[in-house]
């Protein structure tokens, strides 16, 4: 069974049930109920996806697996190689982006900001909006790396770490 397909079976369950597993139904609170059987349905799929990778040959294994890190638990090692690798995209010419078409456009950086401007109508109202930023993210990834030299996963930003006074964020 592919694993979105698993996802999405399992995550109906979880809307057809009213009680957590274990609890035999004594919660009657739907909120706790449903987190409760997310978390289980995720442990579930998290089981799944590593008993997958240990049989893999080629595409997404174990050994090519790259773990996304929050900025903010990131070394400045880590960051500053980040930084670098972006200079790189911003210092390297745009082969993608007609100027014609976008005419602001200069580098590999650019061809990716204008790309996500020219698609943004068509992926932004319905149901491509995951997967397409999903993509698109897996590209400017493979680009860091490829054409920069850049080891690590693209890191994230977790702004419910710093909400009540973002001038505490590790990104500012």
């Amino acid at each position: 069974m592919k694993p979105l397909s698993l996802l999405f079976g399992l995550l109906s369950l979880a809307v057809l049930s009213n009680a957590a597993p274990g609890d035999g139904g004594a919660s009657h609170d739907p909120e706790v109920a449903a987190s409760k059987r997310i978390n289980h349905l995720q442990k579930e799929y998290q089981k799944y996806i590593r008993d997958t990778l240990k049989t893999r040959k080629t595409g997404c294994t174990h050994k090519n697996l790259l773990r996304r890190k929050e900025w903010g638990s990131l070394s400045k090692k880590d960051r500053l190689s980040y930084i670098g690798a972006v200079y790189c995209l911003y210092n390297n010419n745009s082969f993608i982006t007609p100027p014609s078409e976008v005419p602001g456009v200069r580098n590999r950086y650019n061809d990716f900001v204008s790309g996500h401007l020219q698609l943004t109508p068509f992926v932004h109202a319905d149901g491509l909006f995951l997967p397409f930023h999903r993509f698109y993210v897996h590209l400017y990834e493979k680009a860091l790396r490829e054409e920069c030299g850049y080891k690590g996963a693209q890191p994230y930003w977790d702004w419910t770490l710093s909400y009540r006074d973002p001038r505490q964020s590790a990104v500012t």
